[in-house]
């Protein structure tokens, strides 16, 4: 009878700084603390980032680059996402938002790089797709 050496691996469980999902992110702590509801309503943001907020007088329809970058801002995914509003909506330094977030200024610089490439990416294929 042989006997085989069997390599078990162990069940680790770990715990990342940044694996916030949904409602339960320093963001939308910072949002509750600071007026906003946690849902986007009230939150400050700069007019020239949100075309939404324009008057109907200033803006009738969006156009479709506008709708294409609404798309791809809505495609982003957690940190990049709450890094890309902080910092492009709310006007937020990278200091600012890596304050709210509780990560790494460089980290928080990594996240808008990562959401503008992805951004840009995204928009670069819809052109590609002759959507533009």
């Amino acid at each position: 009878m042989t006997h085989k050496k069997v390599k078990k691996q162990k069940d680790q469980v770990v715990e990342a700084r940044d694996s916030y999902r949904g409602e339960r992110s320093p963001y939308w702590d910072y949002q509750r603390t600071h007026g906003g509801n946690g849902k986007g309503d009230d939150i400050p943001e700069c007019v020239q980032a949100n075309p939404d907020v324009l008057s109907e007088t200033e803006i009738t329809t969006p156009s479709t680059p506008q709708l294409v970058m609404g798309e791809a801002v809505e495609h982003l995914q957690g940190r990049q996402k709450e890094v890309y509003f902080l910092t492009m909506r709310e006007d937020k330094s990278l200091a600012e938002v890596a304050e709210i977030l509780g990560i790494e200024k460089g980290s928080a610089q990594k996240y808008k790089e990562r959401a503008i490439k992805f951004i840009a990416g995204y928009c670069k294929q819809a052109i590609k797709k002759g959507r533009v």
